[in-house]
């Protein structure tokens, strides 16, 4: 048996400014990752190999509080915290800009130390997550869908009356 990584919980939970605009700007983008999850120009979730899921919130402020709304970016992934962000960047850089850069205190995928220390400062932890493979990486279940489906339509090709 081969060595997979372990899937992990990402929690990042990040107060957005309050410039006027941002929040209204920021939810406009987030529409277009709505529109299209897999395959949009920010963050194309589908080719992000080690993500089992992912998605983006906005939490509004608790009722008569003057605090911020918050942008969270919930993630199950394969793997060490510091190898996903690099992933992360690497895969969705100037998207995780268009969507943070409306948070307090981004500076940027760029500027990698400022990076990683946004991502871990802004990391709560997960008391639980759901594992629907347990100890299986993403290519692990993608594979096993893949087999599935081809015994599938071959069954089916077999005995189209069953």
């Amino acid at each position: 048996m081969s060595y997979v990584a372990r899937p992990r919980a990402l929690t990042i939970v990040a107060p957005i400014k309050d410039d006027g605009g941002a929040l209204e700007a920021l939810e406009k983008v987030l529409a277009e990752l709505h529109a299209d999850p897999d395959h949009n120009r920010l963050v194309p979730f589908a080719k992000l190999s080690t993500t089992h899921f992912a998605r983006f919130v906005v939490l509004p402020p608790p009722p008569r509080s003057a605090a911020p709304s918050h942008l969270v970016f919930e993630s199950n992934y394969d793997g060490d915290p510091d190898e996903y962000f690099d992933h992360l960047a690497r895969v969705a850089g100037p998207g995780l800009d268009a969507i943070f850069g409306y948070t307090v205190g981004w500076s940027g995928v760029d500027d990698i130390d400022a990076y990683a220390d946004f991502m871990h400062g802004h990391s709560r932890p997960a008391a639980a997550f759901y594992m629907g493979y347990r100890g299986h990486g993403k290519a692990s279940v993608l594979n096993d869908l893949a087999v599935f489906a081809a015994i599938q339509r071959w069954l089916d090709e077999a005995e189209p009356e069953r």
